[in-house]
């Protein structure tokens, strides 16, 4: 679950942080929003149309990064990774709700902030896991050849 999620937020990130420079670098499609005659308008709308599921893309990336973080955690007991799924859900919540929303350059930056941190918590868990599975293996193998 986790390599699903790393990558989920992985990309998520890298979208937050290119769709502005998009829109910045193709004035066309800015220009295609303000225009109904533009045979691009339909298309810069479709994309304009995608922020309204933002928030519950967000959602449930949180809710999956909850389940499986909480459940690792249960595992190695090393509370990295819920710190940095704390840290994504703070940051997704001011790209989101907070007034620093309506500026489109601190809802991208915190939007690709919480893309980040949750990529990291996803990807600290995996590792503290794998860690964990490790310690876990050398230890019953060292039991073993002490017992022969």
């Amino acid at each position: 679950m986790d390599r699903a999620g790393t990558l989920i937020a992985a990309t998520c990130a890298v979208h937050c942080a290119l769709l502005p420079l998009a829109l910045a670098a193709i004035p066309s499609m800015s220009l295609a929003l303000l225009s109904w005659k533009d045979p691009r308008h339909n298309s810069a709308m479709w994309l304009l149309r995608l922020s309204a599921w933002e928030g519950t893309v967000v959602t449930s990336a949180l809710l999956f990064a909850g389940l499986s973080i909480g459940s690792g955690f249960l595992r190695h007991r090393r509370p990295v990774g819920i710190l940095a799924l704390v840290l994504a859900a703070l940051s997704f919540g001011i790209a989101i709700k907070s007034p620093l929303a309506a500026l489109s350059w601190a809802h991208a930056a915190f939007a690709v902030l919480g893309g980040v941190a949750l990529a990291g918590a996803h990807w600290m868990n995996l590792r503290a896991i794998s860690e964990f599975d490790g310690h876990r293996n050398n230890a019953r193998s060292a039991t073993a050849n002490r017992d022969v």
